[in-house]
């Protein structure tokens, strides 16, 4: 009896070893799949730019720098990621008022940082269309998550402008500044 009873107490003990085996691993794999798998995240957010010297009709090489914040609604998975930024900061480009919302060639790569600290998602946006009508810009890019949080996923990113922020291009002093809402769209393929 006392040899069932002990076999009894191993048996429970590796179904228990087991059990918590199974959920470490599943744990692990959640979120490994969470770090770099496909989630849906819907932001609204804020950008601002600033130009120097001040954009004109002519085009000229401009030291600019780019802030956007984030609030978001969070994937299903993570209620803790519920917004962030990202900031370009004294590059330099060849822009006037007249190409600055025109559609580039080349592919724009931006890195959200979010809230938590340690998330972040670079996106490498490869498609850009614009529309100005009724005194607005709006830009919407589309482009893939190619690192970080999201990995593989789609992102689309619109973003609105009010044409009248460009009314200093034809001053000596140019467009210095300006700022518009956006959306960004990260979705599971």
């Amino acid at each position: 009896m006392r040899i069932l009873n002990f076999q009894s107490r191993l048996h429970a003990l590796g179904f228990g070893l087991a059990v918590v085996l199974i959920g470490l691993v599943s744990s692990l794999v959640s979120t490994s799949a969470h770090a770099q798998g496909s989630f849906p995240l819907a932001c609204n957010g804020h950008t601002s730019s600033t130009f120097s010297p001040g954009l004109t009709y002519t085009e000229q090489l401009v030291t600019y720098s780019d802030h956007e914040a984030w609030a978001c609604t969070p994937p299903l998975n993570d209620s803790q990621l519920t917004g962030g930024y990202a900031e370009v900061v004294n590059a330099n480009g060849l822009f006037s008022c007249d190409t600055l919302f025109l559609p580039g060639n080349e592919d724009r790569v931006v890195t959200y940082n979010w809230n938590d600290q340690v998330s972040y998602s670079t996106i490498t946006y490869t498609n850009a269309t614009v529309v100005n009508a009724l005194g607005q810009i709006v830009i919407t890019e589309t482009g893939t998550v190619t690192a970080g949080n999201g990995l593989g996923s789609s992102a689309v990113l619109v973003t609105t402008e009010f044409s009248s922020l460009l009314n200093n291009c034809g001053t000596s002093q140019g467009q210095e500044s300006f700022a518009g809402q956006q959306t960004l769209a990260i979705t599971a393929l």
